[in-house]
């Protein structure tokens, strides 16, 4: 009798096995289910939110989302630009009108050594004929209290310069002095404008892609937000 139960109880066992190694199998002439995997998303840093009633960063949220980037993994891909470009040289001569004072200042390019009127500079040339796209690129900046400042092209204002350049302006809430930088050019409000985008990649005026991580010391410098 003990004997019958065992052998009833290894065949239920064994019936119990069968049916779910035939739940597992497809069915003759179909295709095992394909299982659906999510694809997996490139993680990307949250872009510095201000959190006061401006609506303007402060330097400590600065810092924090230069921290948030350097944690951040570079890109899997980046853009890789164009193959072969030229640049085309400014005109020989440019106009700058003081927005401050109205006064105009002409530039012209001149050989070295070679003589010209006083009221005429050379240096700063090219950037002139690019100052709408800077003044375009400053103005979109939305959460961070941003200006540039350009003094240093009117030689009634600034006469004492003789190398004029772009100056950068930052204001944080709750400082009194503004942080500045001089020697500003667009390839840095492109870098400020991907870094609050919260973007991982910086892409250059010429459409190369690299990781904007990269770039945190020209960032600190041009923020003022350094460790």
């Amino acid at each position: 009798m003990s004997c019958f139960l065992a052998l009833v109880a290894v065949a239920a066992i064994m019936l119990v096995v069968l049916q779910a190694g035939c739940k597992r199998q497809p069915p003759p002439g179909r295709p095992a289910p394909v299982v659906q995997t999510a694809p997996v998303r490139e993680e990307r840093p949250q872009p510095p939110v201000a959190k006061d009633s401006s609506g303007r960063l402060s330097r400590d949220e600065v810092r924090r989302a230069l921290e948030r980037l350097a944690e951040s993994p570079p890109p899997s891909k980046l853009s890789i630009g164009a193959d072969c470009y030229a640049r085309i040289g400014p005109p020989a001569t440019a106009c700058y009108v003081c927005a401050k004072c109205g006064d105009r200042t002409l530039y012209a390019r001149r050989p070295t050594g070679a003589e010209g009127p006083p009221e005429a500079r050379g240096a700063g040339l090219g950037l002139l004929h690019e100052l709408p796209e800077y003044r375009r690129q400053a103005k979109e900046v939305r959460n961070l209290d941003l200006e540039l400042d350009e003094s240093e092209f009117c030689g009634k204002c600034r006469p004492e310069v003789s190398d004029p350049q772009m100056v950068l302006v930052v204001r944080y809430p709750g400082t009194a002095d503004p942080h500045r930088c001089r020697g500003v050019n667009q390839e840095d409000l492109r870098l400020i404008r991907a870094f609050l985008a919260g973007r991982l990649e910086y892409v250059n005026l010429f459409g190369e892609g690299s990781p904007l991580k990269e770039r945190m010391p020209r960032l600190r410098e041009l923020l003022g937000a350094g460790p």
